[in-house]
């Protein structure tokens, strides 16, 4: 269990666009998930990122949102990253084994709500 209000962002992506807008649920219940989780887990949320319509089979440096998270990273302190499930952090497990190491070499930490 992490020490109380542990700094932390959440990490949001949905692949397909049909499945973005203010109409869809997809990012409403990612966040959910992820907010239940920090407070559980004695994590506070420092920042959210998001990905919409971006694959999970591209890798994880190349999306935008995922960029724009890394390089704000160390100016919040935290070293956790919370997403609501493993694909949505990748689809791709070359993709998912390649973006945990590159998150390990910067002592930066994925933890998936669901399936953990």
């Amino acid at each position: 269990m992490a020490n109380r209000f542990q700094p932390a962002v959440g990490y949001l992506r949905t692949s397909s666009a049909t499945n973005v807008g203010a109409d869809k649920d997809s990012d409403k219940r990612q966040r959910a998930a992820i907010e239940a989780f920090a407070k559980q887990a004695g994590f506070t949320i420092v920042g959210e990122y998001y990905d919409a319509a971006v694959s999970g089979a591209d890798p994880v440096d190349q999306r935008p949102g995922f960029a724009e998270m890394l390089q704000s990273l160390a100016a919040n302190c935290a070293k956790t990253i919370i997403v609501e499930s493993p694909d949505r952090f990748a689809r791709d497990l070359a993709v998912q084994l390649a973006g945990h190491d590159m998150l390990k070499a910067l002592g930066i930490s994925v933890h998936p709500c669901i399936g953990s």
